[in-house]
């Protein structure tokens, strides 16, 4: 019986040896597929049309597999295209051992990247330090998710005309397999000196985090948080912000085949010549059609398709495309909101402006567009609110009681007020009609 049991444990451990052995070469098999070829479907097919992805080797050993990958971007405003040559350094599942210890998946890659575009290439030897070493690593788990790391090391020099003192960035992105994802990027300390000029720049930190539910699909919602603690800037003009704050959403809209973009701007704490103490910028863009962007990355595919990017002519595209969107965004209407509040000169004042653009669908030309199709087809309200006792302590006291005494600001208690609209083509400024036509 006893050995019975060990003929049968000899057994089991030959086929888990044998499978152990096996499985890397089996997952070496499909590794084009779990590791590269799924890194390049995470981008967005509308902006494919501008990158060229071609592998130019791939060989699949047992334990560990190499690549190598061209990928050149096109963009109609640059003479020459930028194309980078990456090299994957691939290993097999399901044991990985990794810079952070080992880990169970289909397969790790360290990926070397190398510019073969001139201009990158002649400007990078001009640098007069050593560039920081750059570490690219790639995870496929065994569910198909991918985790990216990128580490880039820090840069200490101290030369006769300038100093670069920086901590180093590590960033990475994870990507599930429903393709929704999250970044993050964190830039540590960077302080730069012109010895010459005297300029200086100071960065304590900087930290980005952004989640989409699906990163291939650029109208998927998305949003994304920027962090800067302190920047300074000392120089000829010195300035200085505290706790500056990004935020920016892209959501559905609740009309059919648009989006609803969100973007707030913070600085709470600003030192520099100008009286302005705190600042806040948030802007809402509503019922933008994805119909404009999709457009967009067309008109971008078929001119490249028509033009050498060589050639002068792809530069005078980038004009030609702007005129279309510009089109687009005038034959489609959208709804835009700002709202700023900032702190000057000892006091809080508010600009609040909301427009509501109803669209020119039957707009063939920009010739065909007029002061009068503008005037009927947008709405306008305008609400300003200034502290009164900062305003008229300024330099600005004279000008505001000039505008004041013809109507256009109004005193009431401690604020100093304007309210505006523009609708159905009659203005209208507190509360009193004006006639448009004089303004034009």
């Amino acid at each position: 019986m006893l050995n019975r049991i060990l003929q049968l444990l000899l057994v089991l451990s030959a086929i888990i040896a044998l499978l152990l052995g096996t499985i890397p070469k089996v997952i070496g098999i499909s590794i084009r597929d779990a590791d590269v070829t799924n890194l390049f479907d995470l981008i967005p097919t509308e902006t494919r049309g501008q990158l060229s992805i071609n592998e130019t080797q791939f060989d699949n050993g047992w334990f560990r597999s190499t690549a190598q990958i061209n990928v050149s971007y096109t963009a109609l405003d640059l003479v020459d295209e930028l194309t980078v040559l990456l090299e994957f350094d691939i290993s097999h599942g399901p044991f990985i051992f990794t810079k952070t210890g080992p880990k169970f998946g289909l397969a790790h890659a360290k990926v070397r990247p190398s510019f073969s575009t001139v201009e990158i290439t002649s400007v990078l030897t001009q640098i007069p330090f050593e560039l920081p070493r750059l570490s690219f690593d790639l995870f496929v788990a065994f569910d198909q998710s991918l985790t990216a790391t990128i580490e880039v090391s820090p840069i200490n020099y101290n030369g006769s005309a300038a100093r670069v003192n920086f901590a180093g960035m590590d960033g990475s992105l994870k990507a599930k397999p429903d393709q929704s994802s999250e970044i993050l990027v964190s830039v540590r300390s960077l302080q730069l000196k012109d010895l010459n000029s005297q300029f200086g720049f100071d960065l304590e930190s900087l930290n980005l985090q952004s989640s989409s539910t699906q990163i291939s699909d650029i109208f998927a919602p998305r949003s994304a948080r920027l962090k800067i603690p302190a920047i300074s800037i000392s120089g000829p003009l010195e300035v200085s912000a505290q706790d500056i704050l990004i935020n920016s959403q892209i959501r559905k809209s609740a009309v059919a085949d648009a989006l609803d973009i969100y973007q707030e701007l913070r600085v709470a704490s600003i030192k520099s010549v100008f009286p302005v103490i705190s600042f806040s910028w948030t802007t809402e863009i509503k019922q933008f059609k994805t119909e404009i962007i999709r457009s967009y990355y067309e008109l971008i595919t078929n001119l490249q398709a028509q033009t050498n990017p060589n050639s002068s002519t792809a530069i005078n595209q980038s004009g030609f495309i702007n005129q279309q969107l510009g089109m687009r965004i005038v034959q489609n209407g959208l709804i835009l909101n700002n709202l700023i509040l900032a702190n000057a000169f000892d006091g809080d004042h508010s600009v609040d402006l909301k427009i509501n653009w109803a669209g020119l669908p039957n707009l063939k030309s920009a010739a065909e567009l007029n002061m009068s199709n503008i005037i009927n087809t947008i709405t306008m309200v305008l609400e300003i609110s200034l502290d009164k006792q900062a305003i008229m302590s300024s330099q600005f006291s004279e000008l505001v009681e000039a505008f004041a005494q013809q109507n256009f600001l109004r005193m009431e208690n401690d604020r100093i007020l304007l309210s505006g609209s523009l609708e159905n083509g009659e203005l209208n400024v507190n509360g009193e009609d004006i006639p448009i036509d004089q303004f034009f």
